[in-house]
């Protein structure tokens, strides 16, 4: 009976992992393909900001960027309620820095963060309908 115990936590554990890591990397991908490029950043006038993150100034364009990335049907299937959870836990870690506020960098990446959250939710809404979007993001306000 041990032995089964055991055998399961390791395979949960190892499952877990491999769970964590897909996310991190599906994450990271996203925002390496919605990062501006240099020449954009040189045609933007920020090619003297050392921050990888889309500026203000950009933000149409990495949405733009970011619905050409989530409409990529061999990644949809990656789209699912475990990564929005993953999300939320990046949204929550970002927000509880110390210096999160204080951050133009922290606040940036938070925001983008909860733009790829609304993103995938509507994205994991179409195949379930209109009616389950709604209630999802209604569901995703904040009490505060």
């Amino acid at each position: 009976a041990v032995n089964l115990i055991l055998a399961f936590v390791e395979t949960f554990v190892e499952e877990t992992s491999s769970m964590d890591a897909t996310y991190k990397r599906i994450l990271g991908n996203i925002f390496q393909n919605i990062a501006p490029t240099k020449n954009n950043q040189s045609n933007e006038g920020s090619s003297s900001s050392s921050s990888s993150l889309p500026t203000s100034s950009s933000s149409s364009n990495t949405e733009d960027r970011l619905d050409e990335i989530l409409s990529v049907e061999a990644e949809a299937s990656l789209y699912t309620p475990g990564f929005l959870r993953h999300v939320e836990g990046e949204c929550e870690r970002i927000s509880n820095l110390d210096n999160a506020s204080s951050s133009p960098e922290s606040a940036r990446m938070l925001e983008i963060l909860r733009l790829i959250q609304t993103r995938v939710l509507e994205e994991l809404g179409k195949g379930i309908g209109e009616g389950a979007v709604v209630l999802g993001q209604l569901l995703g306000y904040d009490d505060e």
